[in-house]
């Protein structure tokens, strides 16, 4: 028994659904958004999404998960179509030349029944570096599973930077924001 925990809650804990049914599931698109908030002049909020993404996640019946998806990078939309063409650009995302941005999975950790902690690698442009995202489960059965996931990545660590941007005051900090809705891969 751990120091300080009841005989009944030790149980509960072992007996604790695993965070996510078993299987393979892929990401239902018209349910799920990506999306990323940065900030301008450090108090002006700066919101973006990418409107085509996939995705997938297996679960072993074990607990164990992979999961994996990318952005298409030309999908890029913050409301401003001169910011979105200039970001599309070869000054920073070069959508022509890197179409698209790509995450893979390198542990899933469940927290607890709820929570999960996603460690993998994030590859933008032709830079991948680690990334730690935090999910949160909404519902899960055998038809569909509803995550919220957050992180936070430095847009200078993947060669997104300049001193225009600098100058502009946009920070370099981003927050990953995406709430994913997944179904069995068999459909």
């Amino acid at each position: 028994m751990t120091a300080g925990t009841r005989p009944a809650e030790q149980l509960r804990r072992r007996e604790s659904p695993a965070p996510l049914p078993a299987g393979a599931w892929r990401v239902d698109t018209a349910r799920s958004a990506v999306g990323f908030r940065l900030r301008h002049l450090m108090l002006v909020p700066v919101r973006g999404r990418f409107v085509d993404f996939e995705g997938s996640i297996e679960v072993e019946p074990d607990g164990r998960m992979r999961a994996g998806g990318s952005v298409a990078v030309a999908t890029i939309d913050t409301g401003d179509a001169v910011r979105d063409d200039r970001l599309r650009s070869p000054d920073y995302f070069d959508a022509e030349q890197f179409p698209r941005i790509v995450f893979a999975t390198t542990s899933v950790e469940a927290l607890n029944p709820r929570s999960l902690r996603i460690r993998g690698e994030l590859t933008v442009k032709a830079t991948t570096q680690p990334i730690e995202l935090h999910a949160w489960r909404r519902s899960a059965d055998a038809e569909s599973i509803e995550l919220d996931v957050e992180g936070k990545l430095s847009r200078g660590a993947f060669g997104i930077d300049s001193a225009q941007l600098l100058d502009a005051g946009i920070s370099d900090r981003v927050e990953v924001r995406m709430a994913i809705a997944l179904v069995p891969a068999r459909r």
